[in-house]
């Protein structure tokens, strides 16, 4: 993950199911500072057959152990999912420790 404030990256290549932008930012109103993930889920490749649900499940087993992998016993963790494409859907929070 990004470490310096500011500090913008891509998807490591050991990422395979989804693509990633990385920033570092300030949350003044928490006193701390965080990474910010968005990211964008990829199809299965044509040469996969796995179905589509477990195709789904791996992928978010992989963003799960990418965006945890550094973090601390005291970090505050939270998800945001926001569908692009119908922006009159709402987005859905949670958050955990």
């Amino acid at each position: 993950m990004s470490s310096s404030d500011g500090e913008s990256g891509s998807t490591p290549p050991h990422i395979t199911r989804f693509t990633i932008d990385e920033e570092v930012r300030q949350y003044r109103r928490f006193n701390a500072e965080g990474t910010e993930l968005k990211v964008r889920l990829l199809p299965p490749p044509d040469s996969d057959d796995t179905d589509p649900m477990t195709h789904f499940q791996a992928t978010v087993n992989e963003l799960f152990r990418y965006a945890l992998g550094d973090c601390q016993d005291s970090d505050m963790v939270g998800l945001t999912i926001r569908n692009e494409v119908n922006v009159q859907d709402k987005p859905i929070g949670f958050n955990f420790r």
